[in-house]
This record gives structure tokens, C-alpha cells and sequence, in this order.
């Protein structure tokens, strides 16, 4: 999380103790509508899926802890217009990803 905070590019969040997020650790999945074999048949939507499905949500605030600054992802701006890049940051999605 603190790559996290620190590819958001905006002052006053470094590490992840300035955003307010949530973790959640589950231990199976369901089928859904899109998967094939409930298309084809062989299975009905929510029913677990079998095997080893352990996986981690993770739930970003739009804001950071203090409510006062406000995060995008959304925003991919490189520099072009200074004051909105500014104003809600600058995340770079391939340097998050590269970053491990």
C-alpha cells in the first residue's frame, strides 16, 4: 500500500497512513453469469467454485484519512494542465504495477 500512496503523486500522502482503505481476506469464489460453465450448464451461478481460491479485496477511500484530499485513478494526466494535475494528482498505473 505505501507504493500505493506514493504512485498517487499528491502532497501530504507518502505511505499508506495517509489513505483509508480496507482488506479482506476470502477463502473461496463463486460462479458467476460470465463464467462458461454456467453458461454451458454444468454449474449454477453461486455455487463455489472448487479447489484453492484464496484471494484479498482491497477497498480504496476516494479521499485520503483526513477527508480532506480527495484521490483518482481516474486521472492520468502527464503535466498538461498543471493546476488540475495538481489538484487531483498524477497516478501512473504502469509505475504501480512495475513497482512488485
Amino acid at each position: 500500500m505505501d507504493e500505493y500512496a506514493i504512485n498517487l503523486k499528491r502532497p501530504g500522502i507518502g505511505t499508506n497512513e495517509g489513505l483509508l482503505w480496507f482488506g479482506k481476506l476470502e477463502n473461496y469464489r463463486c460462479y458467476g453469469y460470465q463464467d462458461k460453465e454456467v453458461k454451458n450448464g454444468t454449474r449454477k451461478k453461486g455455487e463455489r467454485k472448487e479447489g484453492i481460491q484464496m484471494h484479498v479485496q482491497i477497498v480504496v477511500s476516494r479521499k485520503d484519512i483526513t477527508d480532506r484530499i480527495k484521490l483518482s485513478l481516474q486521472n492520468t494526466s502527464r503535466g498538461k494542465n498543471k493546476s488540475h494535475s495538481a489538484k487531483l494528482g498524477q497516478f501512473n498505473p504502469m509505475a504501480f504495477k512495475e513497482s512488485g
